[in-house]
């Protein structure tokens, strides 16, 4: 798999609707250039040693359906739940604990 901080460049990619990043060895936090991924309908990020909080520009995200986490702490995974929780009535958001 993938190794090292998410890549950067992905944000250039305005129309990019599924982005696929679970079960690689990604290290860091999720950029905040992320936000730019306004058509982004599926995020999955599970699976990696990301760590930190959500970015409160992810709130961009308005037509996310499926959005797939995973936190390092439980602790973590409540303040994602609170940023992200807009989102329900869009879909399913899975929210992990590789604790």
């Amino acid at each position: 798999g993938f190794t090292g901080p998410l890549p950067k460049e992905l944000a250039k990619l305005k129309n990019l609707k599924y982005l696929y990043l679970q079960d690689n060895q990604f290290t860091g936090t999720l950029p905040e250039s992320y936000a730019k991924l306004t058509n982004l309908e599926i995020f999955y990020i599970f699976q990696n040693k990301l760590t930190g909080t959500l970015p409160a520009e992810y709130g961009a995200w308005t037509k996310v359906l499926d959005l797939q986490l995973a936190t390092q702490q439980k602790s973590a995974t409540r303040h994602i739940a609170a940023r992200m929780e807009r989102h329900d009535q869009h879909g399913n958001i899975l929210l992990v604990s590789e604790r």
